[in-house]
């Protein structure tokens, strides 16, 4: 039994594989130096030297033959309380329950439901299918074209200011910066080490008033008490701030994620080779000029790079 890391694999049902599906593999190794990681990929004598000369990293690689025989990393867990968790009706459910949005928001089960109220909608609406991540399986209401998993989520658009993720171990809590473009999906992930364990510092260049502070860590209290009942030891929550008329606002969960992410990967990095930095953001992108200041992660041939680049103390 050893690991292979392909975060496209669907908890619920069978995929079929794609191009992408081992496409940040490689991060493992960041976290494993020298373990065993079982793919379908090859490695360029560069890329392997590049690892050990840049982060002294020993890259140890085995052709994965039946998934079955294997764990995949991405995922905590995959037994079925795992499953329900990382759906997006876990996450509405437990908000709706302790209200925390006062905006609307409602679920449907069925394609004609939701046609239903398209029809009838006034005003801007995001669409999240059941198990997308990263950005996957969601829209807005008006560009509705593609294939959703059921139920789906249907919310007021906000006017979003930031975006942040929320790493939870046990009774200790990271939070960070993410970066997401017009179409919801997911671009980088922003830490600033002063910030990371400080939630008014990190909320400070907002006008947020104290009374919807005070219910973000509410929110953040009732979270971690519901999952150390579950004994659930470590998770991520994702959610943002937003303008609501002249009020500034926080979402303090827009879902749960019950298995690790690009933010998590991103922020272990920071802290096992980039101590010395005070501050950095790693992006995922299509640019394959690396600037001044750059660090690659990625392999040269990549379909999606990973840099990173950093304030120095």
């Amino acid at each position: 039994m050893g690991f292979y890391l392909d975060p496209s694999e669907s908890l619920h049902k069978d995929q079929p594989e794609n191009k992408f599906s081992y496409e940040f593999e490689y991060l493992y190794w960041f976290l494993n130096s020298g373990e065993t990681l079982f793919s379908k990929k090859n490695y360029s004598e560069k890329y392997i030297n590049y690892l050990q000369s840049k982060f002294s990293i020993d890259l140890n690689l085995k052709k994965l033959v039946d998934k079955k025989e294997h764990r995949n990393f991405w995922f905590y867990s995959r037994d079925e309380l795992a499953k329900e968790i990382n759906t997006k009706k876990y996450s509405w459910d437990f908000s709706k329950k302790h209200h925390f949005v006062d905006y609307q928001s409602r679920i449907f089960t069925s394609e004609s439901e939701l046609q239903a109220f398209k029809g009838q909608s006034n005003g801007q609406f995001v669409v999240k299918g059941n198990y997308g991540f990263s950005g996957k399986e969601v829209t807005t209401l008006e560009n509705l074209q593609k294939k959703l998993s059921f139920p789906v989520i249907v919310e007021e658009k906000q006017e979003r200011l930031m975006d942040f993720g929320i790493y939870v171990e046990g009774d200790n809590c990271i939070i960070y910066e993410n970066l997401i473009d017009q179409s919801f999906q997911y671009k980088a992930s922003c830490f600033q080490r002063s910030k990371l364990h400080d939630w008014k510092k990190f909320f400070s260049h907002f006008p947020i008033e104290k009374s919807e502070y005070e219910r973000f860590e509410i929110a953040i209290e009732t979270l971690k008490k519901h999952f150390k009942a579950l004994n659930i030891e470590s998770y991520n929550i994702d959610g943002f701030v937003y303008k609501q008329n002249t009020q500034v606002k926080i979402n303090p969960m827009n879902e749960i994620n019950y298995r690790r992410t690009m933010g998590l990967f991103f922020y272990k990095i920071f802290e096992l080779y980039f101590q010395n930095f005070s501050e950095m953001t790693f992006e995922i992108t299509k640019n394959p000029v690396i600037a001044d200041g750059e660090i690659q992660l990625s392999p040269e041939n990549s379909n999606f790079l990973v840099k990173c680049y950093a304030s120095k103390d």
